[in-house]
């Protein structure tokens, strides 16, 4: 199993081109409100399918979940440990991105809001960061996927999770003649629990994350072949192609009867990816792992960067069609040498410091050296 403790160079610029795609499609469809006149655009309106890092986002977090912690099943001394990572990877750029809106909109706090703003609650909120919306949905699998990790029960929770999550994803296309038996009265409790504020641990967003969890059990127990590779690549591009419409060719989100095909096909590019690299065939430089610790920093806190440069700049600044170009070129560039000083200088020295001074003793699997484990 060593040879998984390595980091998947081919994930990690995987990860970076997804978090680009989501910031490039924010900032192109913001810029043109800086415009001088009404309607004008740059590069013909076109905005990236941001949609789509997102939802490979989902089904990478399986993948390297399984990846990283498949030898902490049954350990009970790996709960608390894992969940530990996941705030100390989570939390600390959230909060600085989240310093930005708070100073805009502070007037709009209250205890209720800020407290779940700044734990990540998986519940309902009115986001003051934007991305964090996807965060909840990983607060939630984190939550489950360390139960799964308990001694003797955890299997049990997963298998068990797995079926919560697919009966209430396909309920409302079950058929009126058998209601009785695949919604008995019995369920009526639970499913007022989860409608109400916990449908982050039901949602179809979940069959995302265990198909990442599946790919990822796939890639431990079998050794990378160059055939093998391939054919999930190619089986998990054929899916994609297969859904792409009904997710607006990566512009927007499936219905849940089109989730599983989305996710298998995500699976299959990420699995095909990495049995690849290790078998050699794809080979990536150091330059790779910087841009995958990027990654999540550059998915959470571009947003806040761009209300920022809006509030300070959108009541006077007012560009022609080249400027506008060119204010679009700097607020990519800008974006990215910001990112690159917080990842460098704040992000991974304080996950060091942390983990080091507070938890020293590693998961068997653990890869967090290459910081894959970003969501």
């Amino acid at each position: 199993m060593a040879q998984h403790n390595a980091t998947l160079k081919t994930l990690e610029l995987g990860r970076f081109v997804a978090a680009s795609l989501v910031m490039l499609s924010h900032i192109l469809w913001d810029v043109p409100h800086f415009a001088a006149r009404h309607g004008e655009i740059v590069l013909g309106g076109f905005v990236p399918p941001g949609a789509v890092g997102v939802q490979f986002f989902f089904v990478l977090s399986g993948f390297v979940m399984m990846l990283a912690h498949h030898e902490d099943f049954g350990q009970l001394a790996a709960v608390p440990r894992f969940w530990w990572r996941r705030a100390l990877r989570i939390y600390p750029m959230y909060w600085l991105g989240l310093l930005v809106p708070v100073y805009y909109l502070s007037g709009f706090l209250h205890p209720g809001l800020t407290a779940a703003l700044v734990t990540l609650v998986p519940v309902n909120v009115h986001e003051f960061v934007p991305a964090a919306w996807s965060l909840r949905y990983e607060m939630a699998f984190y939550a489950m996927f360390g139960l799964c990790l308990l001694p003797r029960v955890g299997l049990v929770v997963l298998a068990g999770w797995v079926l919560v999550v697919v009966w209430f994803v396909y309920q409302a296309y079950r058929p009126v003649s058998l209601e009785w038996l695949l919604d008995p009265p019995f369920m009526y409790p639970l499913d007022r629990f989860f409608y109400a504020g916990g449908s982050r641990f039901v949602s179809f967003f979940e069959l995302y994350f265990f198909a990442g969890l599946g790919a990822g059990w796939l890639f431990v127990r079998r050794l990378a072949g160059v055939f093998r590779g391939w054919a999930s690549l190619c089986a998990g591009v054929v899916l994609l192609a297969a859904g792409a419409r009904a997710v607006q060719y990566g512009y927007g989100y499936p219905n849940p009867p089109m989730a599983p095909v989305l996710a298998a096909g995500f699976a299959g590019v990420i699995l095909g990816l990495a049995w690849l690299e290790r078998a050699g065939v794809i080979k990536l430089g150091a330059r790779a792992r910087l841009l995958g610790a990027m990654s999540y920093p550059l998915y959470i806190v571009h947003m806040p960067l761009m209300l920022l440069v809006d509030v300070q700049c959108g009541k006077w600044l007012r560009l022609g069609p080249v400027a506008l170009y060119v204010f679009a070129f700097a607020c990519v560039a800008g974006i990215y040498a910001i990112i690159w000083a917080a990842t460098i200088c704040l992000d991974q020295p304080v996950q060091r410091y942390v983990s080091a001074r507070f938890w020293t003793k590693k998961s068997p699997g653990d890869i967090t050296r290459g910081n894959l484990l970003s969501p």
